[in-house]
């Protein structure tokens, strides 16, 4: 599996990276193509950074149209996100769901919810944002200690709650912890779209052995939230020595008032932190906001460390006190000097602690485990995605599917694997005028398993119409696809239509020499009449004897299409209508310049290689097409 993991860095280094880190290193060890898209918030340091920060705070075309050639090139199978703010954006989930790329996105912390992360404000927990509304903590000035950057960063929350992002962007959520998805789950996110996954770390087992340094341990951001102010107080009643691991915003305030046997270590490698850990007597997490997981924790368990840990987030769900570590009520200085006397002087009881701490850390935040429950997760999404039925949205009387290219692709071959006769419209202005004006054909192609926007102004409609995931899919763009398909997984294909035999060689020949391997095991030009009876069921038997999956059908609008409708219960077969596509791959017809079809004017290119055929089709269809989607556009807005 081809995975692409996004990470927003942030300016200090914490657990988020160590996460993203391990986990690109645990699916590579298991045979995985991996690549890292990231942004690094130290890249904001001047003014006009900053500037441009705010301004693309909600939504970033920047880094989306980076991301779309990153998944053109890379082509994943899965993207797993994990931190967009504040470079990356939601707009990457834009860039993936137009890609028809599934997607999951890990839930570190609250920020989707809450412009804190943390949900502690003003030393204590505060769950507005989660009840009522992120702008509540404007206020508090909760980011970055400003009100402006806490009010522009409120309004993108709110955004994202509004415009449903995770519900609707998202195909799958990781939360790391229970109490994550509880609080997710409270702020209007389905429970089903939920995974619990934890975190993990390396076995350390090889140095369980090395519980000989007579100290404690606290491994993490020096922070008021982090309860280090109440560890320094409740450490004036303990001889043993303290070892602080971490960097922070209080250090300089810390190290000022430490005591002889408080010793701060800075910043640390994580393989430095885990030899530190190994060696204590037991690790202490004080923290005082909402903890969504506790990566310090599994670290200490998988040397076999127990843990002392306040009562709060996930610390409950990692720490069953008197089995594995002991807990205290966040921010209660005596209660802790209790936990620290207990586990000090009783070492015997400090000993049971550790093995169960390792215990636990072997049967759930091994890496092997995790992987496996990752992989599960991927898995049921990627299928999720596959059969999740596809939207659609009507174009004057034309009922069209809005989807990715790999969607499409995707329901094609899913409709191969199902062996039972279908069709396809590749539509267009003249064939949704067609719908419109002749109800016959109208139930023609509204009977159709898929009806795709091939035509530059029904794309446009789409989108126009609400479908942000609506892409622009051509016949002769979906017949190339497909028959790179047949030449990597064997599809077998066949060609029906065409001017002559000799333009049909052409095609297999063309696509032959492109795709080494393709089966093209089935051609013929039907003469410019109807066929008699006994000369259809003649192709209709060659057809199913042959075991065609895909039949590309080229005579034409609305020919094409009502011929599809009529075989589509005596063939096994998946038929496409693709208009001029033979007459293209063939060299027969030229292509309009890309700058003419993104403009919508690739029908002014073809007028004026065949003015005599088209003028009277498009002259006539074209403004009518445009008057009554204008009246349909006006009428929905109305509504």
């Amino acid at each position: 599996m081809k995975i692409l993991f996004c990470h927003n860095f942030y300016q200090q280094l914490g657990g988020e990276e160590t996460v993203v880190k391990s986990e690109i290193k645990l699916l590579q060890q298991y045979g995985h193509q991996v690549e890292l898209f990231s942004a690094d918030s130290k890249n904001i340091r001047s003014l006009i950074d900053k500037i441009s920060l705010a301004l693309n705070l909600s939504y970033s075309k920047e880094y989306k149209d980076k991301l779309k050639n990153k998944l053109k090139t890379f082509s994943p199978d899965m993207v797993h996100v994990h931190n967009v703010f504040p470079l990356l954006t939601v707009s990457i989930f834009d860039a993936c769901q137009e890609a028809g790329v599934p997607v999951v996105a890990t839930l570190h912390n609250y920020r989707y919810l809450c412009p804190s992360a943390t949900l502690f404000i003003d030393g204590k927990f505060n769950f507005q944002s989660i009840i009522f509304t992120p702008y509540l903590q404007v206020k508090h000035r909760v980011y970055r200690d400003s009100y402006l950057a806490t009010f522009l960063l409120a309004r993108v929350i709110a955004r994202i709650r509004k415009k449903r992002v995770l519900e609707t962007k998202v195909d799958g959520l990781i939360a790391v912890s229970s109490t994550v998805k509880k609080l997710y789950q409270q702020a209007g996110v389905p429970s089903n779209r939920i995974y619990v996954k934890p975190n993990f770390v390396q076995s350390k087992g090889d140095l369980e052995s090395e519980l000989c340094g007579n100290y404690a341990i606290y491994c993490g951001r020096l922070s008021i939230e982090k309860g280090v102010n109440t560890l320094i107080k409740a450490w004036r009643s303990t001889d043993i020595e303290l070892r602080i691991l971490g960097t922070g915003p209080l250090e300089a305030e810390l190290r000022k008032n430490a005591l002889p046997n408080i010793k701060f270590m800075g910043y640390v490698e994580q393989e430095v932190a885990l030899k530190e850990i190994s060696q204590s007597k037991f690790l202490i997490v004080p923290s005082e906001c909402f903890e969504s997981f506790g990566l310090s924790i599994i670290e200490a368990y998988s040397c076999g460390i127990p843990v002392v840990a306040s009562n709060v987030g996930a610390h409950t769900e990692l720490v069953h006190h008197g089995k594995n570590g002991l807990l205290f009520n966040a921010g209660n200085i005596s209660e802790l000097q209790v936990q620290i006397s207990r586990i000090c002087s009783n070492e015997k009881e400090r000993k049971l602690f550790g093995s169960e701490a390792l215990r636990l850390f072997n049967s759930k935040f091994r890496p092997e485990s995790n992987y496996l429950q990752l992989l599960k997760i991927y898995n049921e999404v990627t299928q999720r995605t596959i059969e999740k039925p596809l939207q659609q949205v009507k174009v004057l009387g034309m009922h069209t599917h809005a989807a990715s290219f790999k969607k499409i692709v995707n329901s094609i071959e899913s409709m191969i694997i199902r062996r039972k006769g279908a069709y396809i419209c590749v539509s267009n202005v003249h064939m949704c005028m067609e719908v419109y004006d002749n109800k016959t054909f109208s139930k023609v192609v509204n009977s159709a398993d898929l009806v795709v926007a091939d035509g530059r102004p029904i794309f446009w409609a789409q989108k126009l119409l609400g479908q942000s995931e609506a892409q622009q899919i051509r016949g002769q763009d979906l017949m190339i696809e497909l028959c790179k398909v047949s030449s990597t997984k064997g599809i077998r294909l066949g060609l029906y239509g065409g001017n002559s035999i000799d333009v049909l060689e052409l095609v297999k020949n063309n696509l032959s020499k492109k795709y080494s391997n393709i089966q093209i095991v089935y051609s013929y030009s039907p003469p410019f009449r109807p066929l008699s009876e006994e000369e259809d069921k003649a192709q209709i038997k060659a057809i199913n004897a042959l075991e065609v999956d895909v039949l590309f059908v080229g005579i034409g609008c609305p020919k094409q299409e009502s011929w599809m409708a009529a075989h589509k219960h005596s063939l096994d077969c998946v038929m496409i209508g693709v208009g001029a596509a033979f007459d293209f791959i063939a060299g027969e017809k030229k292509h309009a310049p890309v700058w003419l079809q993104k403009a919508g004017l690739e029908w002014l290119f073809r007028l004026a290689c065949e003015p005599r055929r088209l003028f009277k089709r498009y002259f006539r269809q074209n403004p009518r097409f445009l008057y009554y989607f204008v009246r349909q556009l006006l009428n929905k807005n109305k509504k």
